[in-house]
């Protein structure tokens, strides 16, 4: 077994342990219960599932409950009565989630395994990106720094929830894409068409994918040469397509998608609702506080070390395109992989705001920036204490670990940060005032 493979398999390891701990929690969660929901919903209404969920009631105050008579508290669900327009998540997790459920007894039990075996996806379509475009020494590092994005993003809000099945299909579709740019094979470009339909729907947020998809065909350094116009062409009636199945599925499905849909957009824009104090008074959310939850957020999802070292690569990256304004494929991803965060997290600015899985986009950008950013510090280093050099970066390593595991831990256990470092005290940085 050599170094990538061990590296690979103590990931692997560390997350199965991890879910198993995730899979004895008898608890369930808002976002689960939607899930499940949704999932249920498929039997009696089809796969317009939308029209049995009521999320976003237009009377807030109406006592919904679901079909064992349980009230649900804070997301309201009526499987039988009025239903209004849910156009935020497309049907097709919830439709496979549905498929996999009758196979358990307990339906929460059910819903936990498919996103555990999405996380496994998720952890091969790393092992394949370090495969297929890393050099042999720097596979193993990158696969040991992909275990904090990787595990944390498959627990955000302490729960399973879709994002690990929809990141692996999106750095699928984005490595399809890579290879037949730079091979004109056309099998990889029905593959790329097959990822990013399942991405597109699975989730809208893997839209913001797209910039990167034509920087790609236009930037890639060992892309075809004299083929350009002929990949634009094809990739935008490929994304065209399929978008519009879609788009054209909930138009006919859901009355009032169009509408509906657009004041999810703008409230995730600019939207201020329900966030209570001055935010609420003045229509407005301040960009100080705002940016201090992404920051924080960041450190604690992604680790310290991740998050400072992984932007100290970015700028390092901007740095040297200025000075020879020129990239490696390589150097050429990792900014491709900034972009895919930059919707969520600087347009939605709502959404961000609230929630943070809206960050969960830069997951293979810090882990690859951070890897780049590594190997140009020990280079660095090494010119003058070769040894010194080494001993930095396991240190670093070990730090990581140190921090990402535990973390990680303590979020699939639902055990509060807050109780164990700030005593139940909420830090200001994260209060609405």
């Amino acid at each position: 077994m050599n170094k990538f493979q061990a590296a690979t398999l103590f990931v692997f390891i560390a997350y199965i342990l991890l879910a198993f701990v995730k899979v004895q929690d008898t608890e369930i969660s808002i976002k689960e219960l939607q899930i499940l929901l949704i999932s249920e919903t498929h039997a009696e209404k089809g796969i317009a599932f939308t029209k049995g969920l009521n999320v976003y009631p237009e009377q807030p105050n109406k006592s919904i409950y679901n079909q064992k008579g349980v009230k649900v508290g804070g997301v309201a669900f009526d499987l039988k009565g009025e239903y209004t327009v849910y156009v935020s998540c497309p049907p097709l997790i919830p439709l496979l989630t549905s498929l996999i459920t009758p196979l358990f007894k307990n339906s929460l039990k059910g819903s936990s395994i498919f996103f555990i075996f999405s996380g496994i996806f998720l952890l091969w379509a790393f092992y394949l990106f370090a495969k297929n475009f890393l050099d042999e020494k720097e596979r193993p590092l990158f696969m040991l720094l992909s275990i904090s994005p990787f595990v944390l993003t498959s627990y955000f809000y302490n729960d399973m929830n879709i994002n690990p099945f929809m990141l692996s299909f999106s750095l699928f579709t984005y490595m399809a894409l890579v290879q037949y740019v730079t091979t004109n094979i056309r099998k990889w470009l029905y593959l790329f068409a097959f990822c990013f339909g399942i991405c597109i729907w699975s989730s809208y947020f893997t839209l913001s994918l797209i910039p990167s998809f034509f920087i790609v065909v236009f930037g890639l350094p060992s892309r075809k040469k004299g083929l350009t116009k002929k990949l634009f062409i094809e990739l935008s009636l490929v994304l065209t397509f399929t978008i519009l199945t879609v788009l054209l599925y909930h138009i006919a499905t859901l009355p009032g998608f169009i509408e509906k849909l657009s004041e999810r957009v703008a409230e995730r824009i600019s939207g201020t609702k329900d966030l209570g104090g001055e935010i609420e008074q003045t229509g407005m959310i301040p960009i100080k506080l705002w940016l201090s939850r992404l920051i924080t957020r960041s450190l604690s999802n992604y680790s310290p070390i991740l998050f400072v070292l992984g932007s100290f690569g970015l700028v390092t990256l901007i740095i040297q395109f200025l000075k020879n304004k020129y990239f490696t494929d390589l150097r050429l991803h990792v900014c491709c992989f900034f972009s895919w965060g930059v919707p969520a997290a600087f347009i939605l600015k709502n959404g961000s705001y609230v929630h943070p899985y809206f960050l969960m986009y830069f997951v293979f950008f810090f882990s690859l920036s951070t890897l780049l950013f590594l190997n140009v510090l020990v280079k660095r280093i090494g010119e003058y204490n070769v040894k010194f050099a080494l001993a930095i970066k396991y240190i670093i390593l070990i730090l990581f670990l140190g921090f990402s595991i535990p973390r990680s831990y303590l979020k699939v256990s639902k055990i509060s940060l807050v109780e164990v470092f700030f005593k139940g005290n909420v830090p200001e940085i994260y209060e609405s005032k």
